[in-house]
């Protein structure tokens, strides 16, 4: 599986708000990255793509990157992504 990690900030505050999606090999992240933004946009305003690489769900590790994003996976994502359903992307 690929991943992206967008940041943006959660009812105007200061606090950082990460919304991963995650997507089959497939497809390129640069093609998933303009699809989702603006739909992210409607509901979280500005949004960036600050991370984007491989994941995999058997290890629930992050990594490799995005030729097309010229972007890297951040391990840390998979901290993210894995306590998505408690923490809802809020960066503690």
């Amino acid at each position: 599986m690929k991943y992206l990690m967008f940041e943006t900030h959660k009812d105007e505050s200061n606090v950082k708000f990460h919304i991963p999606i995650i997507f089959p090999v497939a497809l390129v992240h640069r093609q998933v990255a303009d699809a989702i933004k603006p739909i992210l946009q409607e509901s979280h305003g500005n949004v960036r793509v600050i991370s984007a690489g491989d994941y995999c769900s058997t290890t629930g590790k992050c990594f490799g990157g995005s030729d097309s994003l010229k972007l890297h996976a951040d391990p840390m994502d998979a901290l993210t992504i894995s306590q998505y359903d408690l923490f809802q992307g809020i960066k503690l």
